[in-house]
């Protein structure tokens, strides 16, 4: 059964927010049965395949997904917010598989209602493209700091993002482990795996993070 959270937490950082808003105010029942909100999916667990074809709109509300083609390198992640597909599609397929690099939540919308909500929820047409455009930003962003000369940038880069959308940050001293291995976040930043554990020394030299093994914490002052 479809669930819809009136006052959900993720609103103001969701590219669904607005619409949920809407409909909140319209209580329309086609929406209702149209949307699947917060579904869970355990880490290391495949959304959607390569070449698969779109059926909604579901958009990350907690987590990190990453994107594999169809050699299984890694191309891209997905940040909270953004659409799961990162916004590529093919002619109605997916262009990635996409894999939960940790326990994820994310909303889905029935892409096949989208017309008939349209006809019967005001400004529904230009939320929905508010959709695709927060997503398009954000994923611009994110391959402007891929563009960044200096490794140690890229990384910060990247750390920056994923720590900034972690729904709860933690409190304290505590160490939260990364969401990608060394390995898979080298190729996704373009670097050699012995370039990304200088750059991950460098930002420890300068106390901006405190790396331990697979767990990091991000000090005062380092994001």
């Amino acid at each position: 059964m479809s669930i819809t959270h009136p006052f959900c937490e993720y609103s103001p950082h969701c590219s669904l927010g607005n619409i949920c808003s809407v409909n909140n105010a319209h209580c329309e029942p086609l929406f209702v049965n149209s949307l699947k909100a917060a579904v869970l999916a355990p880490k290391n667990s495949c959304i959607f395949e390569f070449k698969q074809k779109v059926t909604s709109l579901s958009v990350l509300r907690k987590g990190l997904v990453k994107l594999y083609d169809e050699n299984r390198n890694i191309r891209s992640v997905v940040f909270p917010g953004q659409l799961l597909s990162g916004g590529d599609y093919s002619e109605g397929y997916y262009s990635y598989s996409g894999v939960c690099a940790t326990e994820v939540e994310y909303c889905q919308l029935a892409l096949g209602r989208v017309y008939d909500l349209s006809q019967i929820i005001p400004d529904f047409t230009l939320q929905i493209l508010n959709v695709f455009s927060r997503t398009i930003a954000s994923k611009q962003h994110w391959e402007e700091c891929l563009m960044l000369p200096d490794a140690k940038l890229r990384l910060a880069a990247f750390l920056t993002m994923w720590w900034q959308t972690c729904s709860t940050l933690p409190a304290g001293n505590d160490y939260v482990r990364l969401p990608l291995s060394k390995k898979e976040l080298a190729a996704l930043l373009g670097m050699s795996l012995s370039t990304l554990n200088r750059a991950f020394q460098l930002l420890s030299d300068e106390q901006q993070i405190d790396l331990h093994k697979k767990y990091i914490r991000i000090l005062p002052g380092g994001h």
